[in-house]
């Protein structure tokens, strides 16, 4: 298999935490064990109908920590703590996410929604997308009081951990999302183009940023 005993997010359906669950991931979708059909289902995905999603465990265990989010332990248990807002949580800050896209993938895929439907939230996910690639684009890192801190010159957030990783994961979730349902390719910035010019100066990116942020409110508010 392509990866084995990764730890899981949250709780299974037994009522333990899915890092108790032996898991059991093959690239190929040849070998899936049932712990992994089982947190395919809990986030809205039958792997059975839809062996083609498995990526979409794959990813959801392997997330990134978004900004300010680190993991500790507690006893056997792992949980996940906010340094800025002290919130706490069992289940990966991004796992709800995952869940919300395995439900709208599926969603997508079927006859329930009109075209008018199914391009308006295909839309709401590019837009999400073009949100996140200008995030990442202004994103820089400052030292404060000896302090190395990331500041977000789009939303003017400073986070204590680099929210680059996290922020890049989820656009490709999003991409990934959009070409399972079949519109992948209306649009979106490619991951590629993004990091070839990475390197731009600053200023330059951070406004490159901004323009790109304002247009894609300007365009959830059509």
């Amino acid at each position: 298999g392509r990866a084995s005993g990764l730890c899981c997010h949250g709780s299974g359906p037994t009522g333990k935490p899915w890092s108790s669950m032996s898991m059991s991931v093959d690239g190929c979708g040849s070998n899936v064990g049932q712990s992994t059909f089982l947190y395919a289902q809990y986030l809205g995905v039958d792997l059975q109908i839809c062996p083609d999603l498995q990526w979409l465990v794959e990813s959801s265990l392997c997330a990134p920590l978004p900004a300010d989010w680190i993991k500790e332990r507690r006893g056997d248990q792992v949980f996940y703590h906010n340094m800025r807002t002290k919130e706490s949580a069992w289940a990966h800050p991004l796992e709800l996410l995952h869940k919300d896209v395995g439900g709208k993938i599926v969603r997508l895929r079927s006859r329930l929604l009109s075209e008018g439907e199914r391009a308006a939230e295909c839309d709401s996910l590019r837009r999400k997308c073009v949100r996140m690639l200008a995030e990442l684009q202004g994103i820089v890192c400052v030292v404060e009081n000896g302090e190395r801190l990331f500041r977000n010159q789009v939303t003017e957030h400073v986070s204590t951990t680099d929210p680059r990783p996290a922020l890049l994961h989820v656009v490709k979730l999003h991409e990934k999302a959009l070409k399972a349902i079949g519109n992948g390719a209306h649009g979106l910035s490619s991951i590629a183009e993004h990091s070839a010019h990475s390197q731009r100066p600053c200023k330059q990116r951070t406004a490159e940023a901004k323009t790109a942020a304002a247009s894609a409110a300007a365009a959830a508010g059509t």
